[in-house]
C-alpha cells in the first residue's frame, strides 16, 4: 500500500517504484538521489528530445534518418520540396510534421546544390 502522494512523485505509469527521488538544495536546484541499490547498465530513466534535426554546418542531411544526401540520386519531398533519402523518408515520422506545417504555410524550399559547404 502506497499514499497517493506516493503514487503521484514516485511511481512510474507502469506502477513500479522509481529507484530515485528528486531532492531540492536553493544553490544547485534540483538532484536526484538514490533510494535503493541502482544495478549497474539499468536503465532508471528514459527522455525523449524536445527538439530532433540534422546538423547544420555539414551538408545536405535527409530530414528524417539524417543520412547525408547523395547529390547524384537525389529525391525531393513532394510536400516541402527538401531533399530526403526517398519517398520512405519523405512519409517518415520525423519529418512528416515539420513537412505538414510547411505545406500549410505554403512554404516550399528550393535548394539548388546539396553538395556544397
Amino acid at each position: 500500500f502506497a499514499c497517493k502522494q506516493h503514487v503521484k512523485t514516485h511511481r512510474s505509469s507502469s506502477g513500479a517504484c522509481y529507484p530515485f527521488k528528486v531532492e531540492y538544495d536553493c544553490e544547485i536546484g534540483r538532484y536526484l538521489v538514490a533510494t535503493r541499490r541502482i544495478k549497474q547498465g539499468e536503465a532508471i530513466i528514459r527522455d525523449y528530445p524536445a527538439v530532433l534535426g540534422p546538423y547544420t554546418r555539414s551538408k545536405a542531411q535527409c530530414l528524417n534518418c539524417f543520412k547525408r544526401i547523395d547529390c547524384k540520386n537525389r529525391f525531393d519531398c513532394p510536400g516541402c520540396g527538401f531533399p530526403v533519402c526517398g519517398e520512405e523518408c519523405a512519409r517518415g515520422k520525423y519529418h512528416k510534421d515539420e513537412c505538414e506545417l510547411f505545406e500549410c504555410i505554403g512554404f516550399t524550399a528550393a535548394i539548388e546544390e546539396v553538395d556544397e559547404f
